[in-house]
């Protein structure tokens, strides 16, 4: 279970803002070494809503494809509870994203004090690590970060390629303070991915995503959202070895 969630946690991020950003997240992407993401550093997030309101379904609503291409476009910083029940366990944990096209940056906790974080920059991605005021940042491969992550290759696929996904608008729902329109989407082309309700703001920020698959499920829900980025949230924190 732990494995799972190690996996699972350092990259969800990279998968919410496309091919470049690697959350969607959202993924995240995003990936850590034992937790998710809080962040440690950079502006004030929203203060938490109250857990997520469902509104009666429509018939019919924006369409995804254009949620998923403004969302790309918006700059944003959201904090995100990341829950994953397997095999009659269940871990919970935090993880914040920045995104500033065309950077991104997503946080995890990894432990009292400790905090592993994955920059996806202009010219490349860093892992950087950061326990007891020690900071270690080397050079990554973003493919290599989202190997074997569902949710990462979900949300990549799903920002990519919408043409390959059937998508059924749900309605909206209220989570961190926003308005969300939510959608039920499966693959066409795979059955890997389950059944998967991803919900996302106006401007296209994802704040929710709930999957069922390979006998595990996974609720990323936003908790705290802020439009406040600046260029140094995605200072690297250390040299890179």
């Amino acid at each position: 279970m732990m494995r799972v969630l190690v996996v699972l946690v350092a990259v969800v991020a990279l998968a919410a803002c496309g091919s470049k950003a690697s959350p969607s997240a959202e993924g995240p992407a995003a990936t850590t070494a034992a937790g998710a993401p809080a962040a440690t550093t950079a502006a004030t997030a929203a203060a938490v809503a109250p857990a997520a309101t469902a509104a009666p379904a429509a018939s019919t609503g924006p369409n995804i494809a254009d949620l998923l291409k403004a969302g790309k476009l918006s700059t944003y910083k959201v904090t995100y509870k990341w829950t994953i029940t397997a095999g009659g366990q269940t871990q919970t944990t935090d993880q914040t994203w920045y995104y500033k096209a065309p950077n991104a940056r997503f946080d995890f906790s990894a432990g009292p004090g400790a905090t592993f974080s994955v920059y996806s920059l202009a010219d490349g991605t860093y892992i950087c690590t950061n326990a007891g005021g020690s900071a270690f940042c080397q050079k990554s491969a973003a493919d290599a970060a989202l190997q074997s992550n569902l949710a990462a290759d979900f949300g990549l696929q799903l920002g990519d390629h919408p043409d390959q996904f059937n998508s059924i608008y749900q309605g909206t729902r209220t989570i961190a303070g926003q308005q969300a329109q939510c959608y039920g989407v499966k693959a066409v082309v795979t059955a890997a991915f389950g059944d998967v309700t991803s919900c996302y703001s106006s401007s296209g920020i994802p704040l929710l995503t709930q999957m069922k698959a390979q006998g595990s499920d996974f609720t990323m829900e936003a908790t705290a959202f802020s439009t406040s980025v600046t260029d140094a949230d995605f200072k690297l924190p250390a040299a890179v070895r």
